[in-house]
């Protein structure tokens, strides 16, 4: 087996009591499109999803906005422009790929606000 391919511990990922909750390819299926480099980009997301967004998402959709520092958050977590090249501000993973790009949209939409996801 080629070592760049995802190597998953039991309970690790796909854990979720929904069915197909989680990718499949955290599901211990084999894909030859994500690696490691994709897992750690996963949960960089959804630890500031997490921490940063789902706890506010209610409070901020009721006041029709949110606070600008959650710009500055999200570039020091490494996800604020995240598919824009660094010469123009973004802050991409060393290797990244289209597959990066899907995991980011698909964890910040985990808050279920999509204002959020669109600012």
């Amino acid at each position: 087996m080629n070592s760049d391919l995802i190597s998953l511990d039991d309970g690790e990922y796909g854990n979720s009591s929904t069915f197909c909750a989680e990718p499949y390819w955290y599901q211990r299926f084999h894909s030859p499109y994500y690696n490691q480099s994709h897992i750690k980009f996963r949960d960089k997301i959804r630890q500031f999803v997490e921490k940063e967004l789902s706890p506010y998402v209610n409070e901020w959709d009721e006041a029709g906005t949110y606070p600008p520092e959650l710009h500055e958050k999200a570039y020091k977590a490494g996800i604020l422009g995240a598919i824009w090249p660094k010469e123009y501000g973004g802050t991409p993973p060393p290797l990244f790929d289209a597959f990066h790009d899907l995991i980011l949209i698909d964890e910040l939409a985990r808050c279920a606000a999509g204002g959020i996801l669109w600012a």
